[in-house]
């Protein structure tokens, strides 16, 4: 063999033995991060310079990257970790997951990567998701009837399989499979709202309602579905605004003095005022304790740097009302309603302000929430005791109708009907009488 030829077959077995090359270098560190953040990305970021071609040391990065909203970088690294260990399917489906929004043709191969490589679910989930929004149910509904016979147990799969069905007009099939789901996961609500609306648009008002009363008892943090990939992301936050975030949610849940924890959300308020939602986790919380009038202070404040923050003025709304200060709280839920009409909350809150008031425009705020959570009875006996006071009985009548036809036999339904007949006898006109009857 020619010293050459030596060489050359050398530099192959180099090659497959993960010798070659290095990558390159990992990306800078931004200087938009803050201190602490900053720290455990630049100790990630030596670790990666020490040990190239290791896909873990790119992984660890990219997620400390794509957890604090580094986008470009970490899907840099995603890419990296992806070359140097492509049987790992968490690299290709966290950068799939960044891709999805903005680039679904780029993150579609990569999610079917992932789902070859892993056990879980959720790189499938995930695809069959996006091919549904992109407006292709029955490629989806093909992949989730797959995932569905692979692990029948799994809730999550039937209630994304009864959407994407929904979807392609075959609506007694996804009853089914969202009858199965809420089965599978009867405290879950978002599986019995599904189930509520297909059984009501199929006719099926008595079964309807049922799943639409279990619904409404569900705390609407039982909503959401755990992806244990993201989560570990979402774990590495180090930022201000997840600092803020947990010590709210930290003193709501009783686990620390919410004395401490405002103290601390004062601080950070402060030291970040560019972060809106930092000040109003600090609001929210006054508002929780109790302080309204520091709530709306603390709201006020923020709000005069950062007026188009929805939130914001929902919560300064929100302490008006508790304070009683109708009229500022309707122009602050207002203003809420105007920057985001979806929400229904702050239309309820809106219309319970306009109510104190006297205001004609409670009945189409109410409405409006109404439309906007079409399965909340609560609301609709508040609309209909509304109508009634304002002596619209025959809007009102209307409304208990519809209300029976949508939640069923409702018990309040009778003692509105006879609160309307009794409103309507109340305020009819006294017949004008002949004078013969008269004497």
């Amino acid at each position: 063999m020619t010293r050459s030829a030596g060489r050359g077959l050398l530099f192959t077995l180099l090659l497959a033995a993960g010798c070659g090359s290095p990558p390159a270098a990992p990306p800078p560190l931004p200087a938009s991060l803050y201190g602490e953040v900053a720290t455990a990305v630049e100790q990630a970021r030596e670790t990666v310079v020490r040990t190239p071609r290791s896909a873990a040391a790119w992984g660890e990065l990219a997620m400390l990257f794509d957890a604090h909203d580094q986008l470009p970088e970490a899907q840099q690294c995603y890419r990296q970790a992806r070359e140097l260990d492509a049987s790992d399917p968490r690299w290709p489906y966290l950068l799939a997951c960044l891709l999805a929004g903005s680039d679904p043709a780029a993150a579609e191969p990569l999610f079917r990567t992932a789902a070859k490589n892993s056990p879980q679910p959720e790189p499938n989930l995930r695809l069959a998701a996006m091919l549904r929004d992109r407006g292709q149910p029955e490629e989806a509904a093909k992949i989730l009837r797959i995932e569905a016979a692979a692990e029948p147990s799994v809730a999550r799969i039937h209630y994304e399989l009864a959407r994407c069905l929904e979807q392609t007009s075959l609506l007694e099939e996804a009853i089914e499979e969202a009858l199965l789901a809420t089965r599978l996961a009867p405290q879950h609500r978002s599986v019995r709202e599904l189930a509520a609306e297909l059984l009501s648009r199929s006719g099926r008002l008595e079964e309807a309602r049922l799943q639409a009363d279990v619904a409404r008892r569900l705390p609407r943090e039982t909503a959401g579905w755990p992806d244990p990939w993201r989560e570990a992301v979402r774990s590495l936050r180090r930022d201000p605004h997840w600092q803020a975030s947990s010590l709210a949610m930290a003193a709501t849940a009783g686990q620390i003095p919410a004395g401490e924890a405002l103290a601390a959300l004062a601080g950070l308020a402060s030291t970040h005022p560019d972060d809106w939602t930092i000040a109003g986790e600090f609001a929210q919380l006054l508002m929780m304790a109790g302080d309204y009038n520091a709530a709306i202070e603390a709201a006020s404040t923020a709000l005069a740097l950062h007026p188009e923050a929805v939130g914001l003025w929902k919560i300064r709304g929100t302490s008006h009302l508790l304070a009683e200060h109708w009229q500022a709280a309707e122009a602050d839920l207002a203003q809420a309603v105007d920057r985001k009409p979806d929400d229904a909350a702050a239309w309820n809150d809106l219309a319970f302000v306009q109510e104190q008031l006297g205001r004609d425009a409670a009945v189409a705020s109410l409405e409006t929430a109404i439309r906007l959570e079409p399965l909340d009875v609560d609301k609709r006996v508040r609309l209909i005791e509304l109508l009634t006071e304002r002596g619209q009985f025959d809007d009102a009548t209307r409304a208990i109708d519809t209300m029976e036809a949508i939640a069923g036999d409702v018990p309040a339904a009778a003692q509105l009907r006879e609160a309307i007949a009794a409103a309507a006898t109340a305020t009819s006109p006294e017949p004008i009488l002949p004078d013969d009857d008269r004497e």
